[in-house]
């Protein structure tokens, strides 16, 4: 049965992130490093609001040398409840796989690195994230069953605020994402995309 995924973010800032680092490694437990490359369909041109009604969120991405196709469905936001769905990928087939889906339709893709550090505290699984070369923010994230949403998004919620973060409104939270986006290589329309240029910028991601 799939999960539903409560998640709540924030911006946050390097002088914020040693203080609350130095929390979790005396009160909670360090899960790991993540690196990752994330490739977004999504149709918007400039501001992501423009798709905020789109309850299909699908994305090829490669996590620690390890790809995958993922799919979220529901209302997302600052904080939302998705079911999501995940499909392991060889590595050998993930540039094939993104040829798959640019002939089935889906050309225009977010390109977003990330590097993540993974925590547990107080029942709730954090990552710091840092997007190169723009900043940082923060994912506070509980798995759990469709009964239980309610419980566990307060949960939440009162986790980040005992931390003294904020979460972000919805306005703030597109803020963000269009900050991302819109750098410099954000962006990707398949079908003006040099693919050989692109493989070579990021084989890395995909080496164990």
């Amino acid at each position: 049965m799939a999960k539903h995924e409560i998640e709540h973010r924030g911006r946050i800032y390097k002088d914020k992130i040693d203080e609350i680092v130095e929390i979790f490694q005396e009160k909670g437990k360090f899960l790991g490093q993540k690196k990752r490359l994330s490739l977004i369909w999504c149709t918007a041109k400039t501001n992501i609001s423009e798709v905020k009604d789109e309850k299909i969120d699908l994305r090829l991405r490669v996590t620690n040398g390890k790809s995958e196709v993922v799919l979220k469905h529901g209302k997302w936001g600052s904080a939302d409840s998705r079911k999501e769905f995940s499909f392991d990928v060889d590595n050998d087939q993930f540039w094939d796989y993104l040829e798959f889906l640019r002939i089935l339709g889906y050309k225009n893709f977010l390109l977003t690195p990330t590097i993540k550090n993974d925590y547990l505290y107080d029942g709730v699984e954090f990552s710091l994230v840092e997007v190169p070369g723009w900043g940082y923010y923060f994912e506070a994230e509980i798995l759990t069953e469709a009964e239980n949403i309610e419980t566990a998004n307060e949960k939440v919620h009162q986790t980040i605020t005992s931390l003294g973060l904020s979460i972000l409104d919805e306005a703030g939270y597109f803020a963000i994402l269009d900050e991302i986006n819109n750098r410099k290589g954000g962006r990707l329309n398949l079908d003006e995309t040099n693919m050989t240029e692109l493989k070579k910028s990021f084989a890395d991601y995909l080496s164990n």
